[in-house]
């Protein structure tokens, strides 16, 4: 197998200046919160520049089957959630009552019957029980072990498990019993309502293009550290951006310019998604590169350590002051 050549100095600080600018974008990540929007926001466009005769019949089938989904995921989570602060007090009392040294030595007690009791049967000469005695004291010492040094942390432990599940349960029953309010106060506005399905429909849409218009902004904001690499996507997302703030006052527009308005809504749709795939593949590529990235500039140390090495005794003062100057960045 062929060996790399060591790489350039340029070639070295190009690379120092990608894992840089893969640094500062994943520093940036690790500040945002989750949840950002996503697909969701663009079908909810498609959908409504499908919808020729703008009736939102479509829009209110999936609104009801959502919030319907909203309510009962909701009324699920609330009965979890119910059952859990059973078993926590159920497990409050089960400590406040428990005398732990108490149910060590009645447990030890019986542990010591039963092999007492096997090794009567045995000596008795009742036929495998001498062997089955043995074991049985083999594994009481073991027990007996246990619950002195183990037992209570054991329970104590379970205890705390199950305690940091049950919260972990109620943050999602929150966050559900939220959704389950969004969907009641839908079917409270729109349930049954077609003839509010058009104005519905056209708020959601509305609130999807903001929603759109942030996120090539988000985006914009992290392809920043990449700079003219990253140009392309930037202009790409600032472009979905135009098309989301021309299109959000024509949601409302009647006759031929409804129908210019929502192929304007397909057209930028298909342009946004395909945008928002090549962004999300960009930065994918990049951990790729930087792991390169970070192999070049390592290549390129490991060489210069060599040198260093090298000229630190070499005659040549020029190359004997450059090997000192190497080895004291490295800590030499």
């Amino acid at each position: 197998m062929a060996v790399k050549p060591p790489p350039t100095d340029r070639e070295a600080m190009a690379a120092l200046q990608k894992l840089k600018s893969y640094n500062n974008y994943k520093a940036a990540q690790m500040q945002k919160p989750p949840g950002a929007p996503g697909d969701a926001d663009l079908q909810t466009v498609e959908a409504w520049a499908a919808d020729a005769q703008d009736t939102g019949a479509a829009w209110g089938e999936k609104k009801q089957r959502e919030s319907d989904q909203q309510v009962k995921d909701a009324d699920a989570w609330s009965e979890r959630a119910r059952k859990d602060d059973e078993e926590a007090a159920a497990e409050r009392d089960f400590f406040s009552k428990m005398d732990f040294k108490k149910f060590r030595d009645d447990l030890k007690k019986k542990i010591e019957e039963y092999v007492s009791a096997l090794q009567s049967l045995g000596e008795a000469g009742e036929p495998g029980f001498k062997g089955k005695a043995a074991e049985a004291k083999a594994q009481s010492l073991e027990a007996r072990q246990f619950l002195d040094e183990k037992f209570e942390k054991t329970l104590k432990d379970s205890a705390k498990a199950n305690a940091d599940a049950r919260r972990q349960r109620k943050a999602v029953a929150e966050a559900m019993q939220k959704k389950g309010e969004e969907g009641k106060q839908w079917q409270k506005e729109y349930g049954g309502q077609p003839g509010k399905f058009p104005a519905g429909q056209r708020a959601d849409v509305e609130a999807a293009l903001d929603r759109i218009k942030a996120k090539a902004e988000g985006l914009i904001a992290d392809l920043q550290p990449f700079g003219a690499r990253a140009a392309a996507h930037v202009e790409a997302l600032k472009g979905v951006q135009a098309w989301a703030a021309r299109l959000k006052p024509l949601v409302g527009s009647q006759g031929k310019e409804l129908a210019s308005a929502k192929e304007l809504g397909k057209s930028g749709s298909a342009s946004a998604r395909k945008a928002f795939a090549n962004v999300e593949a960009f930065q994918d590529s990049q951990e790729a590169d930087a792991n390169e990235s970070l192999e070049i500039f390592q290549r390129w140390t490991d060489e210069n350590n060599r040198l260093a090495r090298e000229w630190i005794n070499c005659p040549s003062a020029k190359h004997r002051a450059w090997a000192q100057e190497w080895l004291k960045t490295q800590g030499g």
